[in-house]
């Protein structure tokens, strides 16, 4: 007689049993100890065992018995239950005092969206892998699912199997579970599956990023980044970037362009340095003659970017007059060369404009074509400034290097470290890289390091007026973790004189003061300190991504927020 094993994730396996023989199926069978199971029929010896090494199989799952006349199907307390198919009109019956339990079809799991793992940081290809191992364990822990993680170098494609990801730098990540799993193992690696093929797919961009010289290292131009991936991923004919001038817009529009993966070309186009008179023909091209000194047919910018992507930049600057063809253009594909003659000519491209100007502003005070705007504004990304991202600014002075062969970043004191990391830098990548200049040719040879005065002075050669501090050096642009060691170490003694001041000068007593205390000031001011609420104004906090990066539920991040704001902001 042959037997087919069949189960999730596994081939399937055919074993020939002959009268009076047993088949012992489990993730780990062992005869002896199924043997020595008492049951209500006498075991026959067991002459096979078939390992199944699947999560969804218990260790002693199955066992087969040829009997003379009739095959005995025993499931030996399985977490999964076993299911046998009947072949096609075969009867089959069961004693009469059996309860019966009867499901058409196998179970697919369910279907039930689940929350993927948060999004990461890394600097290089070893903490890539490293951060999201970390980050699965962790969603894995916030599910009580234990699992056993690991990396590998990479097998054979074609032999893949469950709970293997392949990553983006070079190594496999296998995902093990600790124990008998059921149909939701499969959807979490399904889950799993998506969540690893998006971070590869934002590990290659940032790689082809840095490659083209934009610091994606702080987790405002990463979620900026996410977004315009996403943008290409979904298919999105128009793309619409805000943010003030040297932020990084043209490497977003690069990078949505190389996302859409079309065989056509990369066209931009500046339009502040469009003249108005020539702009139409600058854009939609114009016919040999069609105005003095047109000695040739003109291809503008529409046609060359056919099949490819059309930037452009300084989209505010866009000659009124030019506006409603370029809308004609977005809604039809079509446009027409000046002095051309007959039916109007298409192109098909993906539209990306960016502009530091506040364009909501300039349609209310009708210097943009409303409609103009509704067109474009299907996808709105804002690129932050180099303000908001302390961690791109100390990668860049990292990545600099001196002449001495050291990073401007070790270049600089501590106290001329602070002043940058307070420095507002209005004029974003293009300021902070004459800075760096103006560093190099500072450190030689007449100085060994950069101190504040110099500091100081070699900022101002660059700002329109004198220095504006906009903001508190970021915790993590700190020189070593020197800054972060003494905060931690005062929180104690914050929480302690704040309660002390609302209990008359008394230091917790009981153990009903020390729950007290830890919970009402303790808590909130280590929270704080996770959070840099420090930094943030109440009405500013994003709590999405204060339950990516803390990994706390939202119940508990609003109440420690409002207990820190009530307590040490509010009453100071």
């Amino acid at each position: 007689m042959r037997v087919d094993i069949r189960s999730p994730g596994t081939r399937p396996e055919t074993i020939l049993l002959e009268p009076g023989q047993a088949l012992l199926v489990g993730r780990n069978p062992n005869s002896p100890s199924v043997v020595n199971v008492e049951r209500p029929t006498p075991a026959a010896p067991i002459e096979h065992t078939l390992t199944v090494p699947s999560a969804s199989i218990s260790s002693h799952h199955l066992l087969i018995v040829r009997d003379a006349d009739a095959v005995r199907v025993e499931d030996l307390g399985s977490r999964n239950g076993t299911w046998v198919k009947l072949p096609p009109r075969t009867p089959v019956q069961f004693p009469p005092t059996q309860e019966l339990s009867i499901q058409l079809a196998l179970p697919k799991g369910t279907s039930e969206e689940i929350d993927l793992p948060a999004d990461f940081c890394w600097t290089n290809d070893s903490e890539y892998a490293d951060a999201l191992t970390t980050e699965i364990g962790r969603w894995f822990q916030r599910r009580d699912f234990p699992v056993r993680l690991s990396t590998v170098l990479p097998n054979d494609p074609a032999s893949g199997s469950i709970g293997r990801l392949p990553l983006g730098v070079g190594r496999d990540l296998i995902v093990q579970p600790l124990g008998t799993t059921g149909a939701e193992w499969f959807h979490y690696v399904s889950s799993l599956e998506r969540f690893v093929a998006r971070q590869n797919l934002l590990l290659g961009t940032q790689k082809a990023l840095l490659e083209d010289g934009l610091i994606v290292s702080s987790k405002a131009i990463r979620a900026t980044l996410a977004r315009v991936v996403d943008a290409a991923q979904a298919g999105s004919k128009t793309l619409l970037l805000l943010g003030p001038s040297g932020s990084g817009k043209d490497g977003m529009a690069r990078c949505f362009h190389r996302q859409l993966a079309r065989p056509g070309p990369f066209v931009a186009k500046n339009c502040s340095t469009l003249n108005a008179e020539f702009a139409r023909s600058d854009l939609f091209g114009a016919e040999r003659g069609a105005f003095t000194g047109s000695v040739q047919r003109i291809n503008g910018a529409v046609e060359r970017a056919n099949e490819g992507t059309l930037f452009l930049d300084e989209l505010g600057e866009l000659p009124t007059a030019v506006q409603p063809m370029l809308l004609r253009f977005l809604d039809h594909g079509e446009y027409e060369r000046v002095g051309h003659r007959g039916p109007p000519c298409f192109s098909d491209v993906r539209f990306v404009g960016a502009t530091n100007r506040d364009l909501r502003a300039a349609v209310v005070n009708r210097e943009f074509r409303d409609d103009l705007w509704f067109r474009l504004s299907a996808q709105v990304v804002d690129v932050p400034p180099l303000s908001q991202r302390a961690d791109d600014l100390s990668a860049f002075l990292m990545q600099r290097l001196t002449k001495g062969g050291a990073s401007i970043f070790q270049a600089l004191s501590p106290g001329a470290l602070e002043l940058v990391q307070s420095y507002a830098w209005p004029g974003n990548f293009r300021e902070l890289g004459n800075f760096a200049d103006r560093v190099v040719v500072a450190l030689a040879p007449a100085a060994a390091m950069i101190n504040a005065d110099l500091c100081k002075r070699l900022l101002e050669e660059g700002a329109l007026t004198p220095l504006r501090m906009g903001r508190s050096p970021h915790p993590s642009a700190r020189r070593g973790e020197e800054g972060k060691s003494e905060r931690w170490g005062a929180v104690g003694a914050t929480a302690t004189a704040a309660f002390a001041e609302d209990h008359a000068g008394a230091i917790p007593r009981t153990w009903d003061d020390v729950k007290l205390y830890v919970e009402n000031y303790l808590k909130p001011l280590l929270f704080a300190e996770m959070a840099e609420l420090d930094t943030q104004e109440r009405d500013q906090i994003e709590m999405r991504s204060l339950v990516d990066r803390i990994h706390a539920d939202r119940g508990t991040i609003s109440k420690q927020v409002a207990r820190y704001y009530d307590r040490f902001v509010s009453r100071n």
